[in-house]
């Protein structure tokens, strides 16, 4: 099957962070057998600020990854207090939507617990696709997660994600689905 990984970066970072799992991304990307593609979304500060998001980016497109970005904003909430803002919400669902129309995927794995994307998540799988969510039972919406065929708690792959120095030991997902 077919599948399309797609990181909803600022969520999925939390996520980690709250668990306290350095992610390996080849390690998620060998979770599934049939990659057709691999996605990461991110909002990046302005060049001029310096960003330890910036060597990730850099390594996810040198192994693979297609990472889909653009500059976060600058503004300056009521209280005047400056705010740096940049939701990708959009362009990840585009991208969702239109690979699984386009049946260039079968099996949408998508990272994330934003309660937004439920309504991506009934769309797609109306077009056929099965939706697994990756995220934490702290932090993903209960709606999101309903509606996804599968869900699983990331903390459970802890020890199949995490960044080490030795060999990568693939234990690949499997969704329960009939091929």
């Amino acid at each position: 099957m077919r599948t399309g990984i797609f990181i909803d970066g600022s969520n999925f970072h939390e996520t980690i962070k709250t668990l306290g799992i350095p992610v390996d991304y080849a390690r998620i990307r060998g979770l599934f057998p049939e990659v057709h593609s691999a996605m990461y979304f991110t909002a990046l500060l302005p060049k001029e600020i310096h960003s330890g998001l910036r060597p990730l980016v850099d390594w996810l497109q040198d192994h693979g990854w297609q990472v889909i970005h653009k500059e976060a904003k600058r503004y300056v909430d009521d209280s005047g207090r400056e705010k740096i803002k940049g939701n990708m919400d959009i362009e990840l669902a585009l991208n969702v939507y239109d690979l699984v129309k386009e049946k260039a995927i079968e099996h949408v794995a998508l990272f994330t617990g934003d309660g937004d994307f439920r309504y991506l998540v009934e769309r797609v799988q109306q077009l056929g696709a099965y939706v697994t969510v990756f995220s934490s039972d702290d932090m993903v919406s209960r709606d999101l997660k309903r509606q996804a065929q599968r869900y699983v708690d990331i903390d459970t792959l802890r020890s199949d994600i995490i960044r080490r120095d030795e060999p990568m030991v693939r234990r690949r997902i499997t969704m329960g689905w009939s091929a």
